[in-house]
């Protein structure tokens, strides 16, 4: 799979932000490597098919997915 160019992942990001963020249990988007990353809280099938429904429904065929726990003010 060819990677898009990287003005394409940022805009790709900054259409489904809303959306995902609004998800319980997302705490943020990424595009290292130019790949979309979506971050979870938490590793849950019910918080996967969530994520998996807003992407699907915004057109997005597939994106990596990182549970990095809560994330806390310092």
């Amino acid at each position: 799979m060819a990677v898009p160019p990287e003005t394409d992942v940022k805009a790709l990001k900054r259409r489904v932000a809303p959306r995902l963020l609004a998800i319980d249990g997302v705490t943020g988007l990424g595009t290292p490597g130019g790949v979309l990353v979506v971050y979870l809280e938490n590793d849950s099938a019910v918080l996967r098919r969530e994520v998996d429904a807003a992407l699907r429904a915004e057109g997005v065929p597939e994106t990596h997915v990182v549970v990095t726990g809560e994330f806390k003010a310092q």
